[in-house]
């Protein structure tokens, strides 16, 4: 877990009646379900239950939830520079089948809506680049 879903975690322990509460919250962020959760933590799921329909139990869990996904957003961008890298060096890879899936990547990434259906000309007429089939 990150520095600062750490500290959020801290802080929802000073805030809440117990560090059992603050070990749910952790397990909360970590477990697929609640059921997980609790036993994870050694509480029965009905009192984990019941901790959730608490309106400050529940504020404090959405504040390291929060907090957890800031955290992963911004590690993604971190990461998304690395990934273009990949992207430029697959385009010129030599393998045709990995080159034309990295420009597809790149398109459908700079070009919002670049894979949508192109609509229909005139019946019968197909549409063009310039210079590419169309007889001028």
């Amino acid at each position: 877990m990150t520095e600062r879903v750490g500290r959020a975690l801290v802080q929802a322990g000073r805030e809440s009646v117990g560090a059992q509460q603050a070990d749910a919250i952790a397990a909360l962020l970590l477990a697929p379900r609640p059921e997980i959760a609790a036993a994870m933590v050694g509480i029965d799921g009905a009192v984990l239950r019941r901790w959730l329909e608490d309106p400050r139990f529940r504020a404090r869990y959405r504040a390291a939830r929060r907090a957890a996904l800031e955290d992963v957003v911004g590690r993604l961008q971190q990461l998304a520079a690395g990934a273009v890298e990949a992207l430029a060096r697959n385009l010129t890879c030599g393998v045709p089948a990995v080159e034309v899936e990295a420009a597809r990547m790149v398109l459908a990434h700079a070009l919002p809506g670049a894979d949508a259906p192109v609509p229909a000309g005139e019946p019968g007429k197909h549409r063009h680049a310039p210079g590419h089939g169309e007889q001028r």
